[in-house]
């Protein structure tokens, strides 16, 4: 039987697939597999809601303050390093 964490495993493998593959040889099989890439996400989501909902209680400003850390934290850092990385000062000696 397969479990969601597979599921999962299998849904972040499709968007990794669907943003990052160059195509190689035009074929069906690969124009089929990059085509469905996009559907990762929802499969990813809908994982993610069931495991939420089986819970028996949550308390919401907990759970709000915890996502707001994992994932604000990590965007926040993303961003500075793409900024630092794409907007050098190199670029506008010349201005």
């Amino acid at each position: 039987m397969i479990n969601k964490k597979f599921l999962q495993f299998l849904g972040t493998i499709l968007v990794i697939v669907f943003h990052l593959w160059f195509r190689l040889t035009n074929t069906v099989l690969e124009r089929f597999i990059v085509s469905i890439g996009y559907i990762g996400v929802d499969l990813f989501f809908i994982c993610s809601a069931y495991s939420l909902s089986r819970k028996e209680k949550i308390d919401y400003w907990p759970f709000v303050i915890n996502r707001f850390k994992t994932i604000y934290f990590k965007f926040v850092v993303f961003t500075l390093v793409y900024a630092f990385v794409i907007y050098t000062p190199s670029k506008y000696t010349a201005l």
